[in-house]
């Protein structure tokens, strides 16, 4: 760690400095052996922690690692040091290994915080506001072009519940599904209005943290709109899960005929079969799962007593 202070008054940067490179096996790769460089800047009552990473890029016979324009920055409060607001930017990430693919580009977080946090406090659901977004995506066969996202995280019932609005949309969403059944499933795309719930677990709050494991979840589907061919299939409903049941109920609906949409429904008897067509002409699906009854799904009333899903 190189670090240096600047006494001159009129300085941009209070303070300035180089990460050396603790990983032996990027030695070659870094120019001057260097993984990254800081900056630290004053703007009123904050600090600025700018961390501005090398671009790595290895190639071996058995595959590729790459990162580049890889940048994050920490606004910090004066006074205590804790965390306002974090962003992080980067450019490109490409890591390929065999038949493994992962490829990102122009990946764009920021997260603003309520109240300040400490840096021990940075792994926990904190009440905050966050944006995600990114230009494109592959993992393997699977693209979607673009994709943005908004979660605002707060606390509700006095304190006791966690909750999670999340709100966004993917563009271009195509899944590789050759090997299952010959085609592939694309959306041009899907937007989502989801609301996530937890009670808060009976812990001090300095050490508070949630983990699903142990807690009774709920995911309320405000609304999830698939759009595929100037069509839209709309997803709304609740799920429940605790250590004890699982209850679902799902509501699908869609003006045009599902195995119209969704033409690889034909390998396992087409889809239609699932929906009913109401006075309006929409096709319906009522999903029921409750893991406490005896009959646990049932579709459009039906029952399907030989399914067991625990």
């Amino acid at each position: 760690l190189d670090f240096k202070f600047n006494n001159n008054y009129f300085s941009k940067f209070i303070a300035q400095g180089k990460l050396s490179n603790p990983f032996k096996l990027l030695d070659d790769k870094l120019q001057n052996k260097e993984l990254a460089w800081f900056k630290i800047q004053s703007i009123q009552n904050d600090l600025n922690v700018s961390i501005q990473f090398q671009d790595i890029n290895l190639s071996n016979e058995g595959g590729n690692a790459l990162w580049e324009n890889v940048l994050t920055e920490i606004l910090l409060d004066k006074e205590d040091l804790k965390i306002k607001a974090i962003y992080s930017k980067i450019g490109q990430v490409d890591f390929s290994q065999f038949y493994a693919k992962f490829y990102l580009k122009n990946l764009d977080h920021q997260q603003k915080f309520e109240k300040p946090i400490s840096f021990s406090n940075l792994i926990q659901f904190n009440e905050s506001v966050e944006e995600f977004k990114f230009d494109f995506c592959e993992i393997n066969n699977h693209t979607i072009s673009s994709f943005y996202n908004k979660n605002i995280i707060y606390f509700d019932d006095d304190n006791q519940t966690l909750k999670m609005h999340s709100q966004g949309k993917a563009n271009n969403l195509n899944i590789d599904l050759t090997s299952q059944i010959y085609q592939s499933i694309d959306f041009d795309q899907i937007n989502f209005d989801l609301i996530y719930s937890q009670k808060k677990p009976d812990i001090s709050d300095d050490k508070l943290i949630f983990k699903p494991s142990n807690e009774e979840l709920n995911l309320q589907i405000q609304n999830i709109t698939l759009k595929k061919d100037n069509q839209d299939i709309n997803i709304k409903g609740n799920i429940f899960l605790s250590m004890q049941s699982h209850k679902a109920h799902i509501q699908i609906s869609s003006l045009k005929s599902p195995d119209e949409i969704f033409t690889w429904g034909q390998f396992f008897g087409g889809l239609n079969q699932y929906f009913i067509k109401n006075e309006e002409g929409m096709f319906i699906m009522d999903l029921h799962y409750d893991s406490d009854t005896k009959t646990q799904l049932k579709i459009n009333g039906n029952e399907f007593t030989d399914i067991n899903l625990n």
